[in-house]
């Protein structure tokens, strides 16, 4: 999914200590250092963007920190983050393990 900080795919779902989770990954990133990196939200069959993720342990996301320094001022004018590059980096790819039951 495209979302302000980045191209997001979503990899899977686990279940970790009972909870259900979309297991994620930047394909692309207005950080180049967030290309490939996992992370985690809480699975909701309602959410339609990236901004009705909730992380996992109810903090903010790891990019979430590092957004602010991608507006860049101009004047007395922000560039609006769309606008802003998204830098890219090869994605390795993912490695899918099938459960006990055969599914993937």
């Amino acid at each position: 999914m495209s979302c302000t900080p980045g191209k997001v795919e979503i990899t899977g779902i686990s279940k970790i200590f009972g909870v259900k989770l979309f297991n994620l990954r930047f394909l692309q990133g207005r950080n180049p250092e967030w290309v490939g990196r996992p992370f985690y939200a809480k699975y909701d069959l309602k959410a339609i963007w990236m901004d009705d993720l909730e992380q996992v342990t109810g903090e903010k996301f790891f990019f979430e920190e590092e957004m602010p320094i991608f507006h860049k001022a101009i004047g007395s004018e922000m560039i609006p983050l769309d606008l802003m590059p998204i830098q890219n980096k090869p994605v390795p790819p993912v490695q899918m393990i099938p459960t006990s039951n055969g599914s993937i």
